[in-house]
């Protein structure tokens, strides 16, 4: 292993080199940087840092590389790995002050490529960009202990980090924070095309865009995000959705995710977990909380599920959602969503200026609910806890409603066929029955 200590060229100032010229890892083995490197490019799209070997390790060795903040150049990357290259690690500094650039991209083919404890600062397009191809898909990406901050405000700006035909990718402990713009629809992770990846311990803070999503995944398989929040941030124009499961996306669990206190300003919707078009789908321990529509017409949901099939929900809570401007809140939404299963879960405490169910499920089959509770879900103009429409084939056992509005009918409504003999009344109709409506086993 060879160590190279880059950066004593030209000092114009304490611990900075200016430099013209890209620096070509071309060879194997450690480069450590000595000083910051402030990069002057001669044209548009230009590279500081480029690396055409396998087996590299770039240390940044806590120091910097920018672009010079008089050079009118846009489009520069901080650091490019060439297609099909292997074990490439970089490590250990801030790449930063890049209009319209890219903090690092990663080319087609690579395999065991690592990013570790690196700040990507005021880059005005992507932070960090993994560019497989279907033919060529990148193997076993890493970021890790990485913080992506103030980017993707330029007219490039759409991904705090994306992954695109990528396999075997972790993501940990890894922070988008303060990223995106308003004129821009901005995704903090965008994954298309990916399968296996895991996520785990990772933030999303104080982001906006036109259109917001926190995690979107497309076409993208057998994924696991774990302990991750959605916190603060907001959508202009657009939809805000916290995260995001769309057409072919199927077998991905969401496990203690949290998505609270966003909120948009369109005319849309704001979710704090929206599944579309996908099937196997599993969200355990995850909470959507004080999210909030404040515009006319905006809905909001707490967990929106279109359809799909065979999802499983268990122990989530979705309160305190609220629409302040005229519009509807569900906590939870299920639209043609079949053999799917709700369980001890918590919808508590959601509002709307207009209509509030605490769970909607509208043209569904075979579904469960199973120890839940639906609590204190208030509309202006309509209250539901639990209403079934048009959705035969579903049991209900050991659910709790209370405070949706007065009357029985708005605790739970659309479960119309029940086994008295379980029910702690003698009474078998359910308009009759007088809240808190507490069932032991319903069923249509």
């Amino acid at each position: 292993m060879q160590r190279i200590l880059y950066g004593a060229l030209i000092l114009l100032s304490l611990c900075s080199t200016i430099t013209k010229t890209t620096e070509i890892l071309s060879a194997p083995g450690l480069y450590i940087f000595g000083s910051d490197v402030v990069y002057d490019p001669t044209f548009d799209g230009d590279t500081i840092v480029q690396i055409t070997s396998s087996n590299v390790i770039l240390d940044l060795d806590n120091h910097s590389l920018s672009q010079l903040d008089t050079n009118t150049h846009i489009g520069t990357i901080g650091v490019i790995i060439d297609p099909d290259l292997s074990d490439i690690t970089i490590r250990n500094g801030q790449i930063r002050f890049l209009p319209d650039g890219i903090g690092i991209q990663v080319g087609s083919g690579c395999s065991r490529i690592s990013i570790e404890n690196i700040d990507v600062n005021f880059v005005g397009g992507r932070g960090i960009s993994f560019n497989g191809t279907a033919l060529n898909p990148i193997t076993n990406p890493s970021v890790i202990n990485t913080q992506v901050a103030s980017c993707a405000s330029d007219a490039t700006g759409d991904y705090g980090i994306s992954f695109e035909f990528c396999n075997n990718g972790g993501v940990d402990h890894v922070t988008v924070i303060s990223c995106g713009a308003t004129a821009n629809t901005f995704e903090a992770f965008h994954l298309a095309d990916c399968t296996n990846f895991e996520f785990t311990e990772c933030d999303i803070r104080n982001s906006k865009g036109a259109g917001f999503t926190g995690i979107r995944l497309i076409n993208s398989t057998d994924n696991i995000i774990e302990r991750t929040r959605a916190i603060e941030n907001n959508s202009d124009t657009g939809a805000c959705i916290l995260f995001d499961l769309e057409t072919g996306s199927n077998g991905n669990t969401f496990s203690e995710c949290i998505a609270q206190s966003n909120i948009t300003t369109s005319t849309i919707e704001i979710a704090g977990y929206s599944l579309s078009g996908v099937s196997a789908g599993a969200l355990f321990n995850c909470i959507a909380r004080s999210n909030t529509g404040s515009n006319t017409g905006s809905t909001v949901y707490g967990f929106k599920v279109v359809d799909s099939s065979t999802i499983t929900m268990d122990e989530c809570i979705a309160s305190n959602n609220q629409q302040t401007a005229l519009g509807n809140t569900y906590g939870i939404f299920w639209n043609n969503t079949n053999r799917s299963v709700l369980s001890n879960s918590i919808i508590d405490s959601n509002s709307a200026d207009v209509e509030c169910y605490g769970m909607l499920c509208d043209t569904c089959s075979d579904a469960q609910w199973r120890g839940n509770h639906f609590l204190y879900n208030i509309g202006a103009s309509l209250s539901r806890g639990l209403k079934v429409v048009s959705s035969p084939n579903h049991v209900a056992i050991q659910n709790v409603a209370f405070s949706n509005g007065t009357t029985a009918t708005e605790q739970i409504d659309g479960l119309t066929t029940l086994e008295t003999a379980d029910l702690d009344t003698a009474s078998a109709n359910l308009a009759a029955i007088t809240y808190p409506w507490i069932n032991i086993r319903a069923f249509n």
